[in-house]
């Protein structure tokens, strides 16, 4: 995939629990700038299993999802969390600090325009 030089990765790893840090790795292994991940806000919590990916990739940005999201793994009832977009850049893209939004009434969002054929 490193071939194929994709510019960024767009992951979520909501619920995969073992598989989260093999997808945030990988994604992060064959992107030239870096990842887009959705997943809860509490994924900044200090965990082991996150450390060595927290502290070698520098999260850039922040977008917190308002009102937050439902989801609903298959057999369960909904989930209501909030949730955030983190974006996770290259060492050689890095600036300090870290940009933080919101995104009030996101779902209201219009449809985007139709991609040309």
């Amino acid at each position: 995939m490193r071939e194929k030089k994709y510019d960024w990765v767009v992951c979520s790893t909501m619920g995969l629990k073992d598989y989260s840090e093999y997808i945030m790795e990988y994604g992060m292994s064959i992107a030239t700038n870096g990842i887009a991940l959705l997943d809860r806000l509490s994924f900044l919590e200090p965990v082991f299993k996150r450390r060595t990916f927290l502290l070698k990739n520098k999260l850039s940005n922040m977008v917190v999802l308002s009102p937050r999201p439902k989801f609903r793994a298959v057999g369960s009832t909904k989930d209501s969390v909030t949730a955030c977009w983190f974006v996770f850049q290259k060492p050689d893209k890095w600036m300090d600090g870290t940009m933080i939004s919101y995104a009030v009434n996101w779902e209201n969002i219009g449809a985007l325009p139709e991609l040309p054929t």
